[in-house]
């Protein structure tokens, strides 16, 4: 099992900057359509597009989806091992003024107070990582880990993070957006978990490996 408490691994060039470019302009072309899907959700800590992750996954775009991106990850060294993806993405949109508040994506009750290795401790391995890649913005832009600090936003570059890697971006000081997109990526071990019957929302996309 890939060890979700801690990684930090980054693939240049994920995605071209061709690709960048492309999905960035469908992310604002498409903006408000998917602000307007009602979303039950009320009470979480995002807003703008980001707050709609729940409820739209960018990656069945009709003009995403032919990059193929669930099979790029799939193809990833650190998924080798696994013949199954659930993928959630949603896209992001920070306009001067807006922010992604400090967060991780397992494991919410442990906000504060805690360091990376006390929250390992304390929650077992979670078939989950999440992921995001700059896309369009002001440069030098930041995605701030606690591991790795301050850390440059590379134009198509796929950062995938531990479940318990809290991360944020700092307020967005220009006038031009900063534009990315996110994901978060389960492997097999879900299957084997009843309780979680989220899995059957739409908000998923999967991907299979060819193993005939």
């Amino acid at each position: 099992m890939v060890p979700v408490n801690h990684i930090h691994n980054v693939y240049e060039n994920f995605l071209s900057p061709e690709e960048c470019s492309h999905i960035s302009k469908v992310l604002i072309q498409d903006e408000q359509k998917v602000l307007n899907i009602p979303n039950p959700e009320q009470d979480q800590i995002y807003t703008g597009l980001t707050k709609q992750h729940t409820v739209y996954n960018w990656l069945n775009h009709r003009d995403i989806k032919p990059l193929n991106i669930p099979q790029r990850l799939l193809d990833l060294d650190i998924f080798e091992s696994y013949n199954h993806l659930k993928i959630q993405c949603w896209g992001n949109i920070l306009r001067q003024g807006e922010n992604i508040p400090l967060h991780q994506h397992h494991g919410h009750d442990t906000y504060a107070d805690t360091t990376l290795e006390e929250r390992s401790k304390s929650h077992p391995q979670y078939p989950l990582v999440a992921s995001n890649i700059f896309l369009d913005g002001i440069q030098p832009s930041y995605t701030h880990y606690e591991d790795t600090g301050k850390t440059v936003n590379i134009l198509g570059e796929l950062h995938i993070v531990g479940s318990l890697v809290r991360h944020e971006v700092k307020t967005q000081i220009h006038q031009t957006p900063r534009v990315s997109l996110a994901m978060d990526i389960f492997f097999d071990e879900f299957e084997d978990t009843e309780r979680w019957g989220f899995f059957n929302e739409k908000r998923f996309v999967d991907v299979y490996r060819n193993t005939v």
